[in-house]
């Protein structure tokens, strides 16, 4: 069982994106593309030995001070970790590094690497160099400009059991 909290986004959201990946997915079906369902940003992972007895009492902490806000579309990419990942991201919002700030020190967990607010679309196999930046050239050719207004978080849990996790959200909670 893995944790960690997360944003979720509005089901007309979803469509949109999954929808503008269309042509991407469709060149490239043997690559394991998410669903709109699986569509999430990630605030912070918890180490799979994480103390969550007083867990609502520490999130309420750590939102108190965070209000509502908005969340603007930047660009779609890919990244190499092990495998090739493709992502859309977000740009910076201050009360979101903050609100992650907050989480991470309210918890005590470390990051691995930089917060950056993205949603995870797929990902494959490393491919060749030449696959690889034709790739990067389809992702950052798609124009996906979408926002929304972000008011709750989540605390989801990872169930494996397939060929891919199905993300549960387990409770809401609310900014200010």
């Amino acid at each position: 069982m893995a944790l960690f909290i997360g944003i979720d986004l509005p089901e007309e959201t979803k469509k949109i994106i999954y929808k503008k990946l269309e042509p991407v997915r469709n060149e490239h079906r043997d690559f394991s593309w998410l669903t709109p369902d699986d569509y999430n940003i990630p605030l912070l992972f918890f180490p799979e030995k994480q103390d969550v007895s007083d867990f609502e009492a520490k999130m309420y902490s750590a939102l108190q001070s965070t209000n509502a806000f908005e969340l603007y579309s930047r660009e779609a990419n890919l990244y190499i970790k092990n495998k090739l990942h493709y992502y859309l991201e977000f740009h910076r919002e201050h009360k979101l590094e903050d609100l992650v700030e907050n989480l991470q020190s309210t918890f005590e967990v470390s990051p691995h690497e930089k917060f950056v607010p993205r949603i995870s679309l797929g990902k494959s196999r490393i491919p060749s160099k030449q696959i690889y930046f034709l790739l990067k050239k389809q992702m950052q050719l798609l124009d996906i400009q979408i926002n929304f207004p972000t008011d709750t978080v989540y605390l989801y849990e990872s169930v494996y059991g397939g060929k891919k996790p199905v993300y549960l959200k387990k409770i809401a909670f609310q900014l200010s």
